[in-house]
């Protein structure tokens, strides 16, 4: 909303952050709360499209990036919600040890990415955050897969005027990233990403 701005720092250079809200124009900030508790994550923070809610991923037990939520910050009349009345919801966990969380905006600001890594593989998942905006479901229901995790298939995407722009090693096949494009919606089969910039041969 070009009102607030929301940020994570890390005080002890323990790689744990603590998430703020700030108002830009008074300056006056708030820290998040897990309970009674400061609310921590990885540092990765990304508001949705109304500037009411913020998505931001928690730690489990060995620092691994696990879990990503959705947290309502502000009501509908642009009212600071009270701490105790903010309610998390759990949009998805990566059960799989060896698979960290991130997020991010795509370059055309309409959806959530979510990148599952590994050392040698990688899953995306994302939210339509315009489409979001206008359904009853919880946003977990929303989440969409972009291509199913495969051993040695590695890639990251983001979206521009309804396609999907993908940099992928093609299975380990080359040394270098290619770039392919499909159209939103219908990213399922990697065989159907048609060749932006082609390394293979």
């Amino acid at each position: 909303d070009d009102k607030h701005v929301a940020y994570s720092l890390d005080e002890v250079g323990g790689e744990t952050c603590q998430l703020y809200i700030k108002h830009i124009e008074s300056g006056k900030e708030r820290v998040l709360y897990d309970g009674d508790e400061l609310l921590e994550g990885d540092g990765s923070i990304v508001w949705d499209n109304e500037g009411k809610s913020i998505f931001f991923c928690t730690l489990d037990a060995t620092h691994r990036p696990y879990r990503l939520y959705r947290r309502q910050v502000f009501d509908n009349e642009g009212n600071f919600i009270d701490d105790k009345m903010q309610i998390d919801e759990l949009i998805f966990e990566e059960e799989d040890g060896s698979f960290s969380l991130r997020i991010m905006k795509t370059f055309d600001r309409r959806h959530l990415v979510l990148t599952c890594s590994a050392k040698e593989s990688t899953e995306l998942h994302y939210i339509d955050l315009e489409r979001s905006k206008d359904i009853e479901d919880s946003v977990g229901e929303q989440l969409v897969c972009i291509s199913k995790r495969l051993d040695k298939l590695c890639y990251r995407a983001t979206s521009c005027a309804g396609y999907w722009l993908i940099q992928t090693n093609n299975m380990g096949n080359t040394p270098n990233l290619s770039l392919k494009a499909c159209r939103v919606g219908e990213e399922k089969d990697p065989s159907s990403w048609l060749d932006v910039v082609n390394t293979e041969n």
